[in-house]
């Protein structure tokens, strides 16, 4: 839009995707082991935060690097991809993911 230098919006999606893995990390961390499947449950919780995580940093690292944005485009359908694997993985667990 024209209204943040990208330098500026690089800078902040690395802060932001660098705090969003720190928060995957702490939820692993804290999620108590073998509590209604503990483990896997909690890697279900903390996928979704490192999958956007990462696409914070890259993001902001395509730009700072001048990586070009290819990669970036292949990362992020990746992303999507993974993102609809764990929806139908959530989509059990879920109440919200349930179909009616």
């Amino acid at each position: 839009m024209g209204t943040l230098p990208r330098r500026d919006a690089a800078v902040f999606s690395l802060v932001i995707g660098s705090i969003q893995l720190a928060l995957g990390v702490t939820y692993l961390a804290a999620a108590p082991p073998g509590v209604n499947g503990g483990g896997q449950q909690a890697l279900h919780g903390a996928a979704g935060m490192f999958l956007f995580g990462l696409t914070y940093v890259y993001g902001g690292l395509d730009y700072l690097l001048a990586l070009g944005s290819r990669g970036l485009g292949w990362f992020c359908g990746l992303v999507g991809v993974c993102g609809l694997v764990l929806a139908a993985a959530w989509s059990g667990a879920d109440p919200f993911l349930r179909c009616v």
